[in-house]
Parts: structure tokens; sequence; C-alpha cells
């Protein structure tokens, strides 16, 4: 029969199987909702339980040993089953319940919150919680669903549900055009045009990765969306964008050539996806990205 030390090293095993997604013991008390030292507490406690080292340092991460892999691969199966009873559940009672999104910052200001109205109408039950990712193979591990740039590698864990591809283009508020014209190429804006860049310059076509490399004039680099978006928005400079911002106040410049496009990757918990409340918003972002 369990007893009280048999749910403590539950609990410590949830730590366990946190650090190793995680990689590090920070990220993994902030998925937890636990101090570094709670976490740090119920690791050496399971390790005295069980004889064993299972957690090394390297460096600022930390990864699992051998031996503290074969005690998660073993313990996934209560995983499996603890899910596996919460879907059973949840497909006899209505829409309710929370559901944790994972939307990477770079992408947040081009996913607009469509319909939130109608969709919390028909569900006022149901509770997201929207938090940042910054590394969707780490991050997405403790998210429901997640909305990423990157395609998260294919495990038995999670699932590709949907992807969308968004052409771009070079966009300036009207107001920083009245003042310093329009380019006329793409070296004229590198060479006479501030310009507002994500941190990243990787995920840009080469066109505009040269842009930035040879520009003088890059006023702002953020690795969040809606920093870059509002910087843009307000006279800062120029700056890629998806083309559907053609209809939030922004002119694209259409005469200069533009081959970069975005993929939006939503992803979800293989095992969690067709639980009422994860599926409706599942389909809930789904939809919002096709209309896009």
């Amino acid at each position: 029969m369990l007893d009280s030390k048999d749910l403590r090293n539950l609990e410590a095993f949830i730590a366990l199987r946190a650090i190793h997604y995680c990689a590090g013991k920070k990220k993994a008390a902030e998925a937890q909702g636990l101090s570094v030292d709670t976490l740090n507490k119920y690791i050496a406690d399971f390790e005295n339980n069980l004889h064993l080292k299972l957690v090394c340092e390297k460096g600022r991460n930390c990864a699992l040993t051998p031996g503290g892999m074969r005690v998660m691969e073993g313990l996934e199966k209560v995983v499996e089953i603890w899910e596996r009873f919460c879907k059973e559940k949840g497909s006899c009672s209505k829409v309710s319940g929370k559901v944790r999104v994972g939307i990477d910052l770079s992408i947040s200001s081009t996913i607009p919150p469509e319909n939130v109205m109608e969709f919390f109408e028909k569900y006022p039950s149901l509770e997201l919680e929207v938090v940042p990712i910054q590394n969707a193979e780490q991050d997405c591990k403790n998210c429901d669903i997640c909305l990423s740039r990157q395609p998260i590698e294919k495990t038995t864990d999670i699932a590709l549900i949907y992807k969308k591809i968004l052409p771009c283009g070079y966009f300036a508020a009207p107001k920083y055009l009245a003042k310093y014209g329009y380019p006329v190429s793409l070296q004229d804006m590198s060479d006479n045009h501030r310009l507002v860049s994500r941190g990243n310059i990787k995920v840009y076509s080469a066109d505009f990765q040269q842009i930035l490399r040879e520009s003088s004039q890059v006023c702002l680099v953020s690795t969040s969306g809606a920093a870059m978006l509002n910087m843009i928005r307000f006279g800062a400079g120029i700056g890629l964008l998806p083309m559907s911002f053609k209809n939030e106040g922004l002119i694209c410049l259409n005469n200069l050539k533009c081959d970069t496009k975005v993929f939006i990757f939503l992803s979800a918990k293989r095992r969690l996806k067709d639980i009422p409340r994860v599926r409706a918003t599942l389909n809930y972002y789904k939809d919002i990205l096709a209309a896009l």
C-alpha cells in the first residue's frame, strides 16, 4: 500500500523528470512552481531512498546520470497511466480546467486572439495559462500545447497538429515613411534607413541577414515579436513582418523583394491532445492560424 514516503518519491520523480526535459534546475523549478532549494531537497531525498546518484552537474546545467535515466524511464509508465486516466475522466465531463499554452515570444504578436470572446463564452470553465518559450525542444515538454517557430523533434510524447507558412514583407509606419521617404532598393534600405530586427537574424532570409550585417542603423534587436511590432508602429524603423500585417495600419514596401517566410508549428502532448479541454484549445489556435 502506498504511504506518505511513496508519495514524496513520486513528487521527487516529477522534479527529476522536469530536470531532464529542462536541462537545468532553475528552469525545472520554475516549471514545477518550486524553489531551487525545494527541488534540490526532493532530489536529495530521492537519491538517499534509492541509494543511487540521479543528477550530475554540467557547468551551469545539469543532466540525469545513467541511473537517473533508468529510474525516469521506468517511472514514465506512471505518467502514462495518470494521463490516460485524466483523458478518460475528461471525456465524460464538460470542457473545464487549465490548459498550459507555450508560445514563442518571436511570434506572439503574429497570433491575434481572434474570436476570443466567443471562445470563452462557449467554454466559461476553461482557463488558459499562456507562457513564453525560448527553446521549443525543452520548454514545450512542460506545456500541454505549444506554438513555435521551429518544429519539435518527433517523439512518442509530442504530436504535430498543424503547420502554417506565412510569407513576409518589409513594413514601416506611415509617419516614418513621410519623414524619411521610401527606400528604392534593398541596398538603399541598408545604407539609409533604420532597421528593426529579431534577436536571432538566422531566422531571416539570406538577403535580410546580409542587410542587417552591413547596416549601421539597426535601432532595435529583440526576441519579442510584440516589442518589435510596437517599435515599427511608432516609427522606429523598417522591419520584416508577415504579410497579414497589411491590415494593421502599416505600409508594406512592395517594391522590395522579400523571400522570407515564417513557419508556425502547433504541437501538443500526444497523450493529452484528445482531452476535451486540450482539444478545444487546439481547435481554437488551429482556426486562428488557418485564418492568417
